[in-house]
């Protein structure tokens, strides 16, 4: 995994442990593709969020918030990419806060309200356009 401080950054074949003041060059080649992704309701109408992208092995990496059409864009190794937000009525952080203090014995409430929205898979030096229609449970 190539790492920059304590984020992840794209993943590598090699691993590499760098020692304070050593000096290291090493060239990597990095197969990417673009990721456009719009999320739309059921009726077509944009879904704006804030979305969570994971990858196949299930670790969360970044989140990025969709547009006023539903979309982003983001460049990415190859691979499968899952997708998962708060449902409508938690996309406000002060829902969420009512919400984790309406469930004060179970810490895992919160997460596990997330819904997943979708997947999609990168391909290598290709761009992909991908419209996800979000599952009815992200309406709640």
């Amino acid at each position: 995994m190539l790492r920059q401080g304590d984020s992840e950054a794209l993943p590598i074949a090699d691993d590499i442990t760098v020692a304070p003041g050593q000096v290291l060059e090493r060239n990597f080649e990095l197969r990417t593709g673009l990721l456009r992704v719009q999320f739309v309701d059921a009726q077509g109408k944009p879904v704006v969020a804030e979305v969570s992208i994971g990858n196949e092995q299930g670790r969360w990496r970044m989140q990025r918030t969709t547009n006023h059409e539903g979309r982003i864009e983001q460049r990415f190794e190859a691979g499968t990419f899952r997708f998962r937000a708060w449902p409508r009525s938690l996309q406000q952080e002060a829902a969420r806060d009512r919400f984790a203090v309406q469930h004060p014995h179970d810490p895992e409430a919160l997460q596990r309200q997330r819904v997943l929205l979708g997947s999609a898979t990168v391909v290598p030096d290709r761009d992909a356009w991908l419209v996800l229609v979000v599952p009815p449970a992200w309406d709640r």
